[in-house]
């Protein structure tokens, strides 16, 4: 939640109400101040990575991708449909724990104060927030442009959350940023195509 004074205050609370209200003050954070979100949740002073907020992570990147999918099915609860739902559950939790490791391993190399393992799975967890609105950004794909700038709209968020994430952890300027978003790709493209090359080398 935010306080008169713009800044952002994310405290866990005890009750029996604790945890809902938890989670919640967190969506709305991300929702409406994202940037200061994240920091927050990168940084382990101020938003303990203990296993509560690592299940509060879990529980938004599963019920999203589930949210998601189930839409995508139209309620059509078929085998093949039900395959489709434990597929896609399972790429967003393998998403979910590459992107993860990956922002832990820079944050190791780039010698940043949040290089906290916790603290990566948190940040990267929420920001699959966005994928709570698929379906209803999906309805507005009739109408004529609406819909495919609400749908534009909706990816750029999600890239963007990403990006607040990572930024986040490591700590970088824009410029190292932008250069981390296409360094990344190039060496991912060229560690496989070395791994190919290598496998090829060893079969002929």
């Amino acid at each position: 939640m935010t306080d008169a004074f713009g800044e952002l205050e994310l405290k866990k609370t005890s009750g029996p109400e604790a945890g809902i209200q938890q989670w919640a003050d967190v969506f709305y954070g991300v929702l409406l101040a994202p940037k200061q979100t994240m920091t927050v949740l990168a940084d382990d002073c101020q938003y303990k990575s203990d296993g509560m907020a690592f299940v509060f992570a879990a529980f938004t990147v599963m019920t999203s991708s589930l949210t998601a999918i189930i839409g995508s099915c139209g309620g059509d609860m078929s085998t093949l449909s039900q395959l489709c739902i434990v597929a896609v559950m399972f790429v967003g939790v393998s998403t979910w724990t590459f992107l993860s490791l990956l922002l832990f391993l820079l944050a190791r190399i780039a010698g940043s104060p949040n290089r906290n393992l916790g603290s990566s799975f948190i940040v990267t967890g929420w920001a699959f927030l966005p994928f709570y609105f698929i379906n209803p950004a999906k309805c507005l794909l009739n109408v004529p442009l609406l819909g495919w700038l609400v749908v534009s709209a909706l990816i750029v968020w999600m890239i963007y959350l990403e990006y607040a994430a990572f930024k986040a952890v490591l700590g970088f300027k824009r410029k190292r940023m932008i250069a981390l978003m296409i360094g990344v790709p190039i060496m991912y493209k060229l560690s496989i195509l070395c791994g190919l090359i290598f496998f090829l080398t060893i079969i002929f």
